[in-house]
């Protein structure tokens, strides 16, 4: 999936409930983001997430690569969004 003209492949969607979505890419990244007690949602639940966030949200993939960063718009091509 491109976000940000960024392609970016994960499984999963690490969320805290207020601003910091984590994109979880494999299974090293979940067992991490679980035991740090992030609820985890499925990758179609994105821009739902991001339309509930608190204004200092942002999107990272676990390992803290940026790739929505805070008071940045999120795009991507709903295309490619809904068939994941």
């Amino acid at each position: 999936m491109k976000i940000n003209n960024k392609e970016v492949e994960f499984k999963e969607i690490a969320y805290d409930g207020c601003h910091k979505i984590y994109l979880i890419q494999d299974e090293d990244d979940k067992k991490e983001a679980f035991s740090c007690g992030y609820d985890f949602y499925d990758s179609t639940k994105l821009k739902e997430l991001w339309d509930k966030s608190c204004p200092l949200r942002f999107i990272s993939t676990w390992k803290l690569e940026q790739i929505v960063g805070q008071f940045e718009e999120l795009f991507w091509w709903w295309g490619v969004l809904n068939e994941i």
